[in-house]
């Protein structure tokens, strides 16, 4: 599942946003998000070199400086975006109380936008019940990656679902 290396980076972003120089952008096992997260890395090291040369602090960074950043990263942002749009199959990022925090447009087009913030199974699952061999039921493991088809879902249809964290 590509929502939750989506879902960091999304608030590594933020975190630059606010100031924050010092977050550490993990890499992904998705080649497109591996690639930004490549150009972040650039451009933070090149702000960070930046500072360093005129010998200023991050807290010393006026607001119109801190106003190109953000500029920076709204840029970043709506890269991530048009990559998440340009993905065929649908995605969403679910909480560990299994709600609903995201889903892209495919599974939007598909659900509604009124899916945010329910729970998973009322949703997808035609028996509005939660799984019985759901991964999202134990934690999952950095790096680990689980995958199992579900039937019942969306008018009797079967998915694969793929959980990575």
């Amino acid at each position: 599942m590509i929502s939750s290396p989506l879902f960091k980076l999304t608030n590594s972003v933020n975190e630059i946003t606010k100031g924050n120089l010092d977050v550490q952008l993990k890499k992904s096992h998705i080649s497109e998000i591996n690639n930004l997260v490549g150009s972040l890395n650039r451009i933070l090291a090149s702000l960070k070199l930046a500072i360093l040369k005129v010998g200023i602090k991050k807290e010393d960074l006026e607001p119109g400086e801190t106003d190109k950043l953000k500029k920076k990263a709204t840029g970043i942002k709506s890269k991530l975006n048009a990559i998440l749009k340009s993905i065929p199959y649908g995605i969403d990022i679910i909480d560990k109380n299994l709600n609903i925090l995201w889903m892209n447009d495919k599974f939007e087009k598909l659900f509604g936008k009124d899916a945010i913030g329910k729970k998973y199974y009322q949703i997808y699952k035609d028996n509005k019940k939660h799984c019985m061999v759901c991964p999202l039921k134990k934690p999952i493991k950095l790096d680990e990656t689980k995958k199992l088809f579900t039937s019942g879902v969306c008018g009797g249809k079967t998915f694969e679902i793929t959980h990575k964290r």
